[in-house]
């Protein structure tokens, strides 16, 4: 079959075919993206009457996040399809998602996606909540880090409840890569197919992944190294990094697509 002829080494190839000449435009807009993001999120924290510790300025902040935040990370994944297919990143791409056809349903995939994540997460850390308690887990479950601070000077933290946190690390990576690969997909399904609603982009964006897990997955581990490069050189590298991972994905999205037909075909 065709899908067996395209190789980790093509997607890539074709990724740096459509960058070329457009490598610096790429890492901007991943660069004014986040800039845009911190910018209104210091605006919300400046005006708002709540702690940034407190309860409510924890939900006020998960508000504006996944209200309106959101819409700048999905902006890049429509950039990357746009390249792959030949086009040119432009700057007012940053604001695709805003458009009327999009936001509404972008915004709910966004907010399953969120979702789904946090009640994986809880799952695969329920080790950590039988070893270290209510506490440890939900705190780990609640914070960014996977070791907070006032846990990792805490007497539960030993060689192995290290290694039991670096498997449970592995596992929610791994299984958040595929989660968050479908809802990739689906975002990318609703901007060729507006009309199509949010559950159809789910069911679609499944019957394109569906026997292409094994492949995604070691598509996404082949960036390790360039994530590594990207974080020795300041930090900066990251930006182009990110454009190609993006496009990169994009590319696989696309030929899954023409591989397996249009959404009609799979409803009809």
């Amino acid at each position: 079959m065709m899908e067996n002829r395209v190789t980790i080494s093509d997607y890539r190839k074709k990724a740096r075919a459509s960058l070329e000449h457009q490598w610096g435009m790429n890492a901007w807009l991943v660069f004014l993206s986040m800039l845009v993001v911190g910018a209104i999120q210091s605006v919300f924290d400046g005006v708002s009457p709540f702690s940034s510790e407190s309860s409510q300025g924890s939900i006020l902040a998960f508000l504006v996040e996944h209200l309106l935040l959101f819409a700048f990370t999905y902006a890049l994944f429509y950039i990357a399809l746009v390249v792959v297919r030949g086009g040119k990143a432009q700057t007012g791409q940053l604001l695709a998602v805003f458009q009327q056809k999009y936001f509404g349903s972008i915004l709910v995939i966004n907010l399953i996606s969120t979702f789904v994540t946090w009640a994986i997460n809880s799952l695969i850390l329920l080790p950590i909540f039988f070893i270290g308690g209510i506490n440890t887990y939900t705190q780990l479950l609640f914070n960014s880090n996977m070791i907070p601070a006032n846990i990792a000077d805490s007497e539960v933290l030993n060689i192995g409840f290290v290694l039991l946190m670096l498997a449970v690390a592995f596992l929610s990576l791994l299984i958040t890569s595929i989660v968050g690969g479908l809802f990739q997909f689906a975002a990318w399904t609703k901007f060729d197919y507006p009309d199509l609603s949010v559950f159809q982009c789910l069911k679609y964006a499944w019957f394109l992944l569906k026997g292409r897990i094994g492949i995604y997955i070691l598509l996404q581990l082949s960036f390790i190294g360039w994530y590594l490069l990207g974080m020795l050189a300041l930090f900066i590298g990251l930006l182009w990094v990110i454009a190609y991972v993006n496009v990169t994905i994009a590319g696989f999205y696309d030929q899954a697509r023409i591989e397996k037909g249009s959404p009609y075909e799979y409803f009809s």
